[in-house]
């Protein structure tokens, strides 16, 4: 019973990451040629977005 509570927790919690980082991404205007411009800037943008989406969760699902 909690295990199934706790995985279906962790699916929602990854579904709205990955939506989060997705709508992050398009408001930041993070395209695919940006990989092959800067790539150093690419990977600290997504980390950035990455860490702010997960803090969104925490307070969202965890911290209620």
């Amino acid at each position: 019973m909690r295990s199934n509570y706790l995985k279906e927790m962790q699916e929602t919690a990854i579904k709205r990451v990955n939506q989060i980082v997705d709508d992050l991404k398009t408001k930041n205007n993070l395209i695919e040629d940006t990989k092959n411009t800067n790539m150093l800037y690419l990977l600290e943008m997504m980390n950035a977005i990455k860490e702010q989406a997960e803090e969104i969760i925490l307070n969202e699902l965890i911290y209620i």
